[in-house]
């Protein structure tokens, strides 16, 4: 097997055609939705982190870790996101390429917000990955952000065509239809939700990558960083923003801690949209990343 590195510039080199496709090995579910859209009719690849556990933090079970050393390819979305597999990358599947999706050319990233009152959000904190500067820590849900996704499905099909040439034609294909279905889904969203200006309270600093497509500002979050509770000060720091600038609703995750919510809104009408970055309520498959774009139009039912 020939060992390549395919990170931003999606480095391709050429070798033998495989008998059969490529074992392709992701690491979330909105990722491998995207990689089982551009292989469809071909294969389906396997996704490492089952529903409910964090991408953050999360140790391999032997069944994954056979999954992992099986692959002929890696697709994750770098260690900004899934930092812990790393290392079993390089022990388990040393020969096997690899595609990190938030070093591919073209897409947008943004830096993680501490918590508490975000302040002025202004255009200079929205970068390409070629322009962007390190600053502190990435913001890691580059996937709610329906145009990296797009990005993303190009660079998939060429890593896959790398690999599998035979196919390459296939991979094509389905990324242009995957994009064209993402583009009119977004668009359908945004008709809804951005038609007033809204304003959101995050539970935690989850939704950034949507704000630009939605025309949603973000107000502060209650958690400062993945899990981390605010201290006293910084919470009244939010609570008096939100006195001020009031919030049309609060954008939260399945696991999110109501009391402490409901600390933070002072007995204010909770106005809740529930979200699922990861889409684990979903059915797993090409149209899964579609179904977690669909959470965001409840906005527009919830959010005044």
């Amino acid at each position: 097997m020939i060992r390549f590195l395919l990170s931003s510039a999606v480095a391709l080199v050429a070798g033998a055609a495989f008998a059969e496709a490529p074992r392709v090995v992701t690491d979330i579910t909105p990722v491998q939705s995207l990689v089982a859209r551009v292989m469809e009719g071909v294969d389906t690849p396997a996704v490492l982190l089952p529903p409910g556990a964090s991408p953050h933090d999360h140790a391999l079970r032997p069944s994954e870790a056979r999954s992992l050393s099986d692959a002929d390819m890696v697709i994750w979305v770098g260690p900004e996101l899934t930092g812990w597999l790393g290392d079993p990358i390089n022990s388990l599947a040393p020969e096997a390429a690899q595609l990190v999706l938030s070093e591919v050319t073209g897409v947008s990233v943004l830096m993680l917000r501490q918590g508490g009152a975000f302040g002025e959000h202004d255009e200079d904190d929205h970068d390409d990955h070629d322009d962007h500067v390190d600053e502190g820590p990435v913001d890691p849900h580059m996937w709610l952000d329906p145009q990296n996704a797009m990005v993303w499905l190009g660079s998939i099909a060429q890593a896959l065509a790398a690999l599998d040439p035979e196919n390459a034609t296939a991979y094509a294909t389905n990324a242009a239809e995957g994009a064209a279905e993402i583009s009119a889904k977004a668009s359908s969203i945004r008709a809804l939700v951005g038609a007033v200006p809204r304003s959101y309270l995050a539970y935690h600093d989850a939704f950034g990558y949507a704000e630009g497509w939605l025309g949603l500002t973000g107000i502060g979050a209650i958690q400062s960083g993945h899990a981390v509770e605010l201290g006293p000060a910084r919470l009244a720091e939010l609570r008096g923003e939100i006195a001020k600038q009031g919030v049309s609703c609060v954008l939260t995750e399945p696991q999110y801690n109501s009391g402490l919510l409901d600390a933070v809104i002072d007995g204010g009408n909770r106005r809740l949209v529930m979200i699922d970055p990861l889409g684990g309520g979903f059915e797993a498959g090409p149209s899964l990343y579609l179904a977690v774009l669909d959470q965001f139009a409840e906005i527009a039912k919830v959010c005044d």
